[in-house]
């Protein structure tokens, strides 16, 4: 008996010092175990597979590595690396996908390091999770009670008592107790963590929450020769006076956003800024100034915020940083109202948490009938507990004709949220020209997204529309470089406003339906400043969206419900049954055939479709889910489609 048991614990004392030797390494190396628990890197690495990751610097990450990081719920996600879109000091962003997922994962990773797998065994994993049940535990507790007793008197099991030569292997035997039951502890003790090499599936992963991890993107840290992060400087000249705002560049990629919004939170300009300088501390300067702002009663108060943002797509994500620094600037009375000047508010900055913007707009223009021409604006639900502002701006000038919240969303993310734009809603006053661009932002609570999509309209003071040329859903431009005048210091660059662009993430692009478009314009003629350099070009568009809803075309008649509800067949590069309630806003589309046909039946608001793959039927109370009918068809149904 006692050889065996000596065997027993010779094998723990062996198998305890490598457990002891991986534990050193591990701690030495970085090296972590991980257990996975899903099937997306399939048939690399299956489900119930122990791998093993030594952490790195993500500079030192490339395609093809598998990697392991933590999404914005502290999730651990392991899959293989795409792409490394931007390396900045020691943060990198990855984007990531499953080997079994059709798609990438809609978060981009912006991570300092992260694990990356070197080692896997199949379904080892699995025997490592049933030695941390509580079962395996209780035994192994037992066993290291026992393993300690032998430690403790060895010959407690030896029946032949004054046997001097068995006990004089006592200390042997001592040391493999010891060792065994340290083994056994540290199994029964340690958790090996499990990594969800996750399925990314689109109905879930479609989200705003986890589309950009904005908190990543920095700031700006470093202070100038003046103890300050940002400077600014005014001058006067025969156009709009503007103010030079100037900082210390974070180095590439970073690009900067600058949101000009006055002390009641409202936003009047925006423009986006890249530097004609990647190296970091290099001095950057933008001038604004306010052409074409409204005249104000009273010195209006502004905040220049400078938020950083990441180049867009394909580069990287396109995030725009929420903290911000930036400092103030005032507007003049009546005649000087298009003049800026530096506030002696002084420096600003701000930390407001992080509001993802909406992830793509559709317009659809409803014609005049009982109710002039007017443009219905649609967008996907971001979930509780946002809400949404819609502002409408003049093209030309860029000032505000209509400022809206839209606080009738639906309860389930995804759904759509409609809003109708007419021209008796614009401010006549300030209505400026034909041409229009909304924008959409989110707000939870009284913080509003730096983010946002905008679409532009045809407008009028009786009638609006969506402009016939849809953009598509705009980031920075990858490719458009900015110059530096010879009128600034030879140590600034400085560069004129351009063109401004949404640099939020789109968050599942492919699968939108339609998409949105570029921030508002500068005007046309930039104030007028001597340069020795022609302002940059206008960034272009980089990637193809599919058709905007702007051009859908109604087919075929309209029937509309007792109620007033109206539905139609209508086609853009599909077949859609389309419901819009008495206003013109949409309700819901469903897909359809161009041989449907529709009913209203009498006195609901039930919608019958009828196509060669049988009759279905919408209703207003169950969400106008397309159901097929488990009863016999109503006989006022029957006789419509016969």
């Amino acid at each position: 008996m006692r050889r065996v048991i000596r065997i027993a614990l010779w094998v723990g004392a062996v198998v305890g010092s490598l457990c002891i030797v991986a534990a050193v390494a591990a701690l030495a190396f970085g090296i972590k175990p991980l257990i996975f628990r899903s099937g997306s890197m399939e048939p690399e690495i299956g489900t119930g597979a122990l791998a093993f990751s030594r952490t790195v610097a993500a500079s030192d990450l490339h395609p093809g590595d598998i990697a392991c990081v933590e999404d914005q719920a502290g999730q651990r996600i392991t899959h293989r690396v795409v792409a490394v879109d931007a390396v900045a000091g020691d943060t990198a962003t990855l984007r990531l996908k499953g080997d079994a997922n059709a798609d990438e994962d809609v978060q981009r990773y912006h991570v300092e390091t992260a694990g990356r797998v070197f080692l896997h065994v199949e379904k080892l994993g699995y025997a490592v999770v049933w030695l941390s049940s509580p079962p395996a535990v209780f035994a192994g507790g037992i066993l290291v009670g026992l393993l300690v007793a032998v430690a403790v008197k060895p010959d407690w099991l030896d029946y032949r008592r004054g046997a001097r030569d068995e006990r004089g292997s006592s200390p042997a035997l001592t040391a493999g107790a010891v060792l065994a039951a340290a083994t056994l502890t540290l199994t029964g003790v340690v958790r090996v963590p499990t990594t969800a090499a996750a399925y990314a599936d689109t109905a879930t992963a479609v989200t705003g929450g986890f589309g950009t991890k904005a908190a990543f993107v920095p700031r700006i840290a470093a202070t100038s020769g003046t103890n300050t992060y940002v400077t600014c400087s005014d001058k006067s000249v025969s156009g709009p006076d503007p103010v030079t705002l100037s900082w210390s560049h974070l180095g590439a990629p970073y690009r900067y956003r600058i949101i000009l919004r006055d002390l009641d939170g409202m936003i009047w300009r925006t423009w986006d800024v890249t530097p004609a300088s990647g190296k970091t501390g290099d001095p950057v300067s933008f001038t604004i100034d306010g052409a074409g702002m409204p005249s104000r009663a009273a010195i209006w108060q502004y905040n220049a915020e400078i938020h950083t943002m990441l180049p867009g797509p394909p580069v990287s994500s396109g995030a725009v940083s929420t903290d911000w620094r930036g400092i103030g600037v005032s507007q003049h009375l009546q005649l000087g109202n298009e003049d800026l000047f530096c506030s002696n508010r002084g420096e600003q900055s701000g930390s407001p948490a992080y509001v993802p913007p909406p992830a793509s707009v559709t317009c659809v223009s409803q014609p005049a009938g009982a109710q002039p021409a007017r443009a219905v604006l649609s967008w996907p639900h971001l979930g509780p507990p946002y809400t949404y502002t819609v502002s409408v701006r003049n093209e030309n000038n860029r000032n505000i004709v209509l400022r809206r919240t839209v606080t009738s969303v639906p309860a389930q993310p995804g759904q759509p949220v409609n809003t109708t734009v007419s021209g008796s809603d614009l401010d006549s006053g300030t209505l400026s020209g034909t041409a229009a661009v909304a924008e959409i932002r989110t707000l939870s609570g009284s913080a509003e997204s730096a983010g946002f999509v905008t679409q532009r309209l045809t407008v009028s003071r009786t009638a609006t529309a969506c402009a016939a040329a849809a953009l598509t859903r705009s980031a920075p431009d990858a490719t458009t470089g900015t110059s530096a005048p010879d009128t600034t210091p030879p140590s600034t660059s400085q560069i004129r406003p351009t063109r401004t662009s949404d640099a939020e993430p789109t968050i599942g692009t492919s699968q939108s339906p339609a998409s949105s478009t570029t921030t508002p314009p500068v005007p046309a003629t930039p104030p007028s400043e001597p340069e020795s350099t022609p302002p940059p070009t206008e960034p272009t568009a980089e990637t193809t969206v599919p058709p905007m809803p702007s051009t859908t075309e109604q087919v075929g008649a309209t029937t509309t419900s007792d109620s007033g509800r109206q539905a139609r067949l209508v086609h853009d590069d599909r077949w859609w049954v389309q419901v819009v309630d008495g206003s013109g806003v949409e309700v819901t589309r469903v897909s359809a055939e161009p041989d449907t046909r529709m009913h209203w039946l009498r006195g609901t608001d039930q919608l019958w479709l009828s196509s060669a793959a049988g009759p279905v039927y919408l209703d207003g109370t169950t969400s106008w889910k397309p159901t097929q009918p488990q009863s016999p068809v109503p006989a006022e149904i029957e006789e419509a489609f016969t």
